[in-house]
């Protein structure tokens, strides 16, 4: 795609979701911004930036975003590709962990776990159990097949951890159901910023470099 197609795609979104935006306000459902954020001892932190739009748009943040460090919105909120570039380009945080109540810290109850090789998986599996994680495996030979099951019983109550020699396999595949956000992760600095940009529901680790993570931080960061 040219870079003309690009910026056309991306004023054409943001013209619709600006649409959007104009009928939700007309209709009363778009809800206010937070100019600050309290930290956990009550304070307002000045460097945050609280918006609990489902979607946001270049018009929901036109001038709100002068000395803000930090986004932060709803786990499933939409952000538009405009929003991201004017994000980035200012070096602002996306955190979704507004309304969380905590929940980003905790690891989810039920986590779906997929491996290409038996002994991986019974290996991951007792290693959460022991971390109080309830664990459903899956193994599959095939990274194609494993790919489709799992992204297949994806919940947004069961995230998915996948550990497998075919990483991007596994990860293209997953990615062609709709409810699925799977990323390939190789080092914690990796599952930071695909946390920022897309808010996975299913993580793809390399086999062997499984070793370089604490499994719980992962399944924290997993929505």
């Amino acid at each position: 795609m040219s870079v003309a197609n690009q910026q056309f795609d991306k004023a054409a979104i943001e013209s619709i979701v600006r649409e959007v935006l104009r009928r939700l306000q007309r209709v009363g459902n778009h809800n206010p911004i937070a100019a600050t954020t309290s930290n956990s001892n009550g304070h307002h932190d000045s460097h945050s930036f609280e918006c609990g739009d489902k979607v946001i748009a270049m018009e929901t943040l036109r001038g709100k975003l002068d000395n803000i460090k930090t986004l932060r919105v709803k786990p499933k909120t939409i952000i538009t590709p405009s929003v991201r570039d004017e994000l980035r380009g200012r070096k602002i945080e996306i955190a979704f962990d507004l309304g969380s109540s905590g929940s980003s810290t905790n690891v989810p109850a039920t986590v779906l776990l997929g491996t290409t090789c038996n002994s991986t998986g019974n290996r991951l599996r007792d290693q959460l159990v022991a971390n109080g994680t309830q664990v459903q495996l899956q193994v599959e030979k095939s990274a194609a097949q494993l790919a489709i099951k799992v992204g297949n019983k994806i919940s947004s109550s069961m995230p998915g951890l996948i550990v497998t020699d075919q990483p991007y396999t596994v990860v293209c595949s997953a990615n062609r159901n709709s409810n699925v956000r799977a990323v390939v992760i190789g080092d914690p600095n990796e599952l930071r910023a695909a946390k920022a940009e897309l808010n996975p529901n299913c993580v793809v680790i390399k086999s062997g470099n499984e070793e370089r993570f604490n499994l719980s931080y992962v399944l924290t960061q997993l929505t």
